[in-house]
């Protein structure tokens, strides 16, 4: 089964490092275009995307967004 984006199946890693958990989620959909704005896209969309980071600013943790039409998108949390 996949999604609307042609996603079949994402990667979920989960590490400690120092005093931070990161969560890196990796897919092979289709991505986003960062020239027209697709990782902002990413974050306003109501995927929840939008949520997550206002809940990881909280307890000053973050999210990173690496993205790229054709090969995917890369997300990384890390909180403390």
């Amino acid at each position: 089964m996949t999604d609307d984006h042609g996603l079949k199946a994402a990667d979920v890693q989960v590490h400690r490092v120092g005093n931070q958990t990161q969560i890196v989620v990796a897919d092979s959909g289709v991505g986003s275009d960062p020239r027209r704005g697709g990782t902002r896209d990413a974050l306003d969309a109501s995927r929840g995307l939008f949520g997550i980071r206002k809940r990881l600013d909280l307890p000053g943790g973050r999210i990173e967004i690496d993205s790229g039409l054709g090969r995917g998108d890369r997300f990384m949390l890390r909180v403390r």
